[in-house]
């Protein structure tokens, strides 16, 4: 039987989530009981920025998210999650300052860990309010993936 070479295990750990800025618009009302089921009230921006440390193998994710009404600035967080990649320069090929390519893309899985864990985030710090009945919907990874290409915050 031959072997599959094209399978890397990668071995990732969360190390810390580091916050950054957060940010709600106490004066925002939304009545959950008004709105059609599937509407979420105000829009959602996502921007990721990646950087690496491959000395101590660390791969970091800022994660930013805005919530929009007509504008308007309801909401803003940003958390920085850094993962622990063993022997990350195995994975990683770095082009220039800001170019690099991943040899097993782990980025997907890597920021839907860091949207679960903002949405927890964004759930506990909304509270009582009317917005904690939308702590933040589903993303296609794929969208995000094609749209929201790394950015510089």
């Amino acid at each position: 039987m031959e072997s599959d070479n094209s399978f890397k295990e990668v071995n990732i750990r969360l190390k810390k989530i580091q916050d950054h800025k957060f940010y709600y618009n106490l004066e925002f009302e939304c009545d959950s009981e008004k709105l059609d089921e599937e509407k979420f009230p105000c829009d959602v921006e996502i921007k990721y920025h990646i950087s690496h440390d491959l000395e101590e193998d660390l791969f970091n994710i800022n994660l930013l998210i805005c919530y929009k009404k007509d504008k308007t600035l309801i909401l803003e967080a940003e958390n920085r999650f850094v993962f622990c990649i063993k022997n990350l320069k195995d994975f990683i090929n770095v082009r220039n300052d800001t170019t690099i390519s991943l040899n097993v893309d782990f980025l997907p899985t890597l920021i839907n860990v860091a949207i679960g864990t903002m949405r927890g985030i964004i759930y506990s710090r909304t509270g009582s309010s009317s917005l904690s009945d939308f702590p933040l919907p589903l993303i296609s990874m794929n969208e995000l993936m094609n749209k929201a290409h790394p950015t510089n915050m």
